[in-house]
């Protein structure tokens, strides 16, 4: 992935960043999880599509959803990643089934993401479901337009990023345009 990732970072008006406590690239260790930010227009886009082809001509599963705005879904576009994952190695992940209400008020209600510990619990979760589901084979997870999603999406994502094994066959892309919010959570 290292190419791949080199000619990212050369695209004008693209900031790719990895996130916090990732591989040094420098010295052949890659990230878990990388955050592509740029402006409207930029190119993320056509970068993600160029990855994922080039990943699927070295035998990589690519998987891409974008965040849509107003999805009131508890972890909406992270369900539909995940969605596509138990579709290629054929396990439920652990958003799917009753365990998880409608909206994200509703599981605020229902007293599910109440704590931190709470939270904690369904991201690690997440974490261990994907460790197991790159046994499959390599990954390439892509969630584009990332500032649309909620804070419960944008936390979760974070704790995923920094928690993901590198040295799995796995790389977690994140892309969003400029957000300040978005800074201090992936900084």
């Amino acid at each position: 992935l290292a190419a791949p990732l080199r000619a990212l970072e050369e695209r004008a008006d693209v900031r790719l960043a990895p996130s916090r406590g990732a591989g040094d690239p420098e010295r052949g260790a890659m990230p878990a999880a990388v955050v592509l930010r740029g402006a409207p227009g930029s190119g993320k886009r056509a970068l993600l599509r160029e990855l994922a082809w080039r990943r699927q001509l070295g035998g990589v599963e690519a998987l891409r959803v974008s965040a849509q705005g107003g999805d009131g879904r508890v972890y909406g576009p992270l369900h539909d990643l995940l969605d596509q994952v138990a579709g290629l190695v054929g396990h439920p992940h652990p958003l799917m089934g009753a365990a998880l209400p409608r909206d994200t008020t509703s599981a605020v209600e229902a007293g599910l993401l109440e704590s931190e510990a709470d939270r904690f619990a369904v991201h690690q979760r997440v974490v261990d479901y994907l460790h197991r589901a790159c046994r499959a084979g390599p990954l390439l997870l892509s969630l584009d337009s990332l500032e649309l999603a909620d804070v419960e999406v944008r936390a979760a994502l974070r704790f995923i990023a920094h928690t993901l094994d590198p040295q799995l066959p796995l790389l977690l892309v994140l892309a969003h345009d400029p957000d300040p919010g978005l800074d201090e959570v992936f900084a």
